[in-house]
């Protein structure tokens, strides 16, 4: 913003007003884009705190027992056919 303020005073005539005017209008957008970061990153931080608050203290020992049996997966569906090959009719 500065540098388009000293562009009006030394820079004459239509080029110095030109280049003060898109100086001045880059910066503000700048200080604009940087307000709204701050925003955002002031958000982030207050639900990464609620979020630290909400989850329970993890347990020092958990209790010992016997595990569930993990179940697979069934395997996926193939198609019936596959990419470039003709539709059969059944």
């Amino acid at each position: 913003m500065v540098a388009g303020i000293v562009c009006v005073v030394f820079v004459a005539g239509i080029a110095g007003e030109l280049l003060a005017t898109v100086l001045i209008g880059v910066s503000l957008v700048g200080v604009v884009s940087l307000l709204f970061l701050e925003v955002g990153l002031s958000e982030d931080r207050d639900r990464a705190r609620e979020r630290r608050r909400s989850q329970p203290e993890p347990n020092p020992a958990p209790p010992v027992h016997k595990q569930a049996p993990h179940h697979r997966r069934p395997a996926p569906r193939r198609p019936d056919r596959m990419r470039g090959e003709r539709r059969r009719l059944r």
